[in-house]
């Protein structure tokens, strides 16, 4: 058997290369086909694929149909979203959320009110506007005197008697009403107690005209007194 081997063995080495030349072969020719079908199914694929992006392609230059709607329509479905977008920005409804997450029931400080019996009450005192003591309700004047009288109320600027050419003297007696200003809006003679004279019953209705007394705005609107004027014979 070794001298068998070694008679033939470049004959058995020439038939192991031969065959392992058909075997190469083969094999170089399963990988061809196995690219070839790769590629045709990488082709295949690709055909694929470009048709698809054409007809998308063509999908979107194609117009959409809009349905007509009517103004109704419209203005409901701009309401609803209108009212969807405040829901979802309510801030009110966002502290509330936050709220539940934290267990607490406000997020606003609390703030402790103290009962009227802990708020130290403070007086404001009223410093009511007292008659001054110079001022006093009786004017002594060359031609005349004059005393009123009327409750908390002074003049401020002198009760005056114009220079009259009566020459009688007497006494007129008026009825006066101020308001809250002081100024005279009213004033009538006291028949009663008053001359007949009509110069001088002239001249104190005149004077209690122009009179101008304190302004007191606890007073009431109107208030009532009198004047009396007894006047010197000329």
């Amino acid at each position: 058997m070794k001298a068998f081997l070694v008679n033939n063995i470049n004959g058995i080495l020439a038939t192991v290369i031969v065959h392992l030349l058909l075997i190469m072969f083969f094999l170089f020719m399963k990988i061809g086909e196995v690219r070839e079908q790769q590629q045709e199914q990488m082709l295949i694929e690709l055909i694929d694929e470009m048709q698809t992006i054409e007809e998308i392609i063509k999908q979107e230059k194609e117009p959409v149909e809009i349905p007509s709607l009517d103004p109704q329509t419209i203005h409901n479905i701009a309401v609803n979203m209108a009212e969807k977008m405040n829901e979802e920005l309510s801030t009110e409804k966002y502290e509330q959320e936050v709220m539940e997450e934290l267990g607490i029931e406000s997020l606003k400080p609390e703030i402790k009110l103290e009962s009227p019996e802990e708020v130290p009450v403070i007086q404001k005192e009223e410093k009511k506007i007292k008659k001054p003591k110079e001022i006093k309700n009786i004017i002594y004047k060359e031609n005349a005197t004059i005393r009123y009288n009327i409750s908390n109320r002074w003049h401020i600027r002198d009760i005056y008697v114009p220079a009259y050419k009566c020459e009688e003297g007497g006494t007129v007696v008026l009825h006066f009403t101020i308001d809250q200003k002081g100024f005279v809006i009213q004033a009538s003679i006291d028949n009663g107690l008053s001359t007949n004279d009509p110069c001088l019953r002239t001249e104190a209705h005149e004077s209690i005209i122009s009179a101008r007394f304190n302004n007191d705005p606890e007073a009431l609107p109107k208030q009532e007194g009198t004047i009396t004027y007894v006047f010197f014979p000329q």
